[in-house]
């Protein structure tokens, strides 16, 4: 159980840092950022998730922790085109462009609650959240209120529109997300 919590506590610091570009890491080409940025913008809608495979080190470190594909989540605001996410800096706001260019891949999912007004409405929340602090301890279950980690700020955006038998743990991490929604465009690796 230690060594879990250990593990656990050490993907929360690694979530937690501000994601640049990997240092001798190629930045994506700016020809494949602007196309995937069309695709976004002709499929997405407020309130999807932007589950990416991001380039910074500690993107590494969440991938193998949770042994999943991806390590990061953003909510997806179209009427403004950027990129609500919880990163060590705190929850904020990136355009959609400097959000791609920091990824490898990049998954439109769409929350299975999103229908009738709830991705608006999602997005309204995120917005809100926007200035709050990263949860460090949320990861290993301990949340801070009003702080929130990548993939609680994704649940939290819909905590509303989630019902009893959807089963949301408390704890999440970005590639668990499909469980709560279907992919709708995935850029591949």
């Amino acid at each position: 159980m230690k060594r879990a919590a250990l593990a656990l506590l050490i993907l929360a610091a690694a979530c937690a840092v501000h994601r640049p570009a990997r240092e001798g890491a190629h930045p994506m080409p700016s020809e494949r950022v602007r196309g995937i940025c069309r695709q976004v913008e002709s499929l997405g809608r407020s309130g999807d998730w932007l589950v990416v495979r991001g380039t910074h080190p500690t993107d590494d470190l969440v991938s193998g922790f949770t042994n999943l594909p991806v390590s990061h989540v953003g909510v997806y605001d179209k009427e403004k085109g950027m990129v609500i996410e919880a990163e060590g800096v705190g929850v904020h706001a990136s355009k959609l462009p400097d959000f791609v260019a920091k990824t490898t891949r990049l998954m439109i999912l769409r929350p299975i609650w999103a229908d009738g007004g709830a991705g608006e409405k999602a997005v309204e929340k995120a917005r809100s959240l926007v200035g709050r602090p990263y949860d460090y301890w949320g990861i290993v279950g301990l949340n801070q209120p009003d702080a929130f980690y990548c993939s609680e700020l994704a649940i939290v955006a819909y905590r509303e529109f989630i019902r009893e038998e959807d089963k949301v743990p408390p704890v999440v991490a970005p590639g668990q997300l499909y469980a709560w929604g279907r992919v709708v465009y995935d850029s591949g690796p």
